[in-house]
């Protein structure tokens, strides 16, 4: 099975079974019994899928019922995972990203409507049928703004350094072409949120992950979170693994775009 699949699944049935425990816990008095069996549960599949560590946090209205991690962080020193350790989450930045903009517009900076030709003229994208059909703010964030994804060859920057403002719109500027009327359906775009992030800076007036650290992840306490635009190794990296032939073996950590 596809490790983000089984994640997803990890993910779905950890929502299932806590839902599931705060039933069983009017009828037990022991809040952690119901803890341990589901953290079991989630130690078996992570066993049949050779995933080497997670993290798990369950989270009730506005209370943390429980946070820590299973496996290890680093096979090698039998380092194991706990609530600090971090793990790239890759394109679940897109949430963080898309909460930036829904703040923006609920201080009425930014409409969903808004088309962004109106707020950004200089992105090079293509829409024939703009007149009619423009690509909109909502049409980002729901992936319907016909936009390509992102090009394997586009998938890691090599440089060293981070490609910013219009110069990380330029490098994606051939995706930004539409291929059927703006809003008509749905297709996954990458590129589409590098233009939201470009938006989302322009409009605050302060680069995107600053934005975000600055107006969500320190008022959430979330003190362990953060985007990492170098690539650098760091003590506190989950290292990855793949699994082939029988055994794990470390995975080179690559600079996403």
């Amino acid at each position: 099975m596809n490790k983000y699949i089984t994640l997803f699944l990890i993910f779905f049935f950890t929502t299932l079974l806590c839902n599931r425990t705060n039933a069983e816990l009017q009828h037990d008095d022991s809040p952690t019994s119901a803890i341990d069996q589901l953290l079991k549960k989630i130690d078996n599949v992570m066993q049949k899928e050779h995933i080497p560590g997670l993290m798990v946090s369950i989270v009730k209205k506005d209370s943390i019922v429980f946070s820590g991690g299973l496996g290890y962080a680093d096979l090698e020193q039998k380092i194991p995972v706990d609530s600090t350790t971090q793990f790239h989450l890759a394109s679940v930045t897109k949430f963080f990203l898309a909460m930036g903009i829904q703040k923006l517009i609920a201080e009425g900076k930014l409409k969903l409507d808004d088309p962004i030709r109106k707020i950004a003229p200089e992105i090079p994208f293509k829409n024939k049928w703009e007149s009619t059909h423009p690509v909109r703010i909502v049409h980002l964030l729901e992936h319907t703004s016909s936009f390509e994804d992102i090009a394997i060859n586009k998938m890691v920057n090599m440089t060293g350094k981070p490609l910013t403002g219009i110069e990380a719109i330029l490098d994606q500027e051939n995706a930004l072409i539409c291929r059927w009327r703006p809003g008509e359906r749905m297709s996954y775009s990458s590129p589409g949120h590098n233009v939201l992030g470009y938006i989302l800076e322009k409009v605050s007036g302060m680069p995107w992950n600053e934005y975000i650290q600055e107006t969500l992840f320190r008022p959430l306490a979330m003190s362990s979170t953060f985007f990492d635009l170098t690539g650098e190794s760091r003590p506190g990296y989950a290292r990855g693994y793949d699994y082939r032939d029988g055994g794990l073996y470390v995975v080179t950590l690559l600079h996403a775009k």
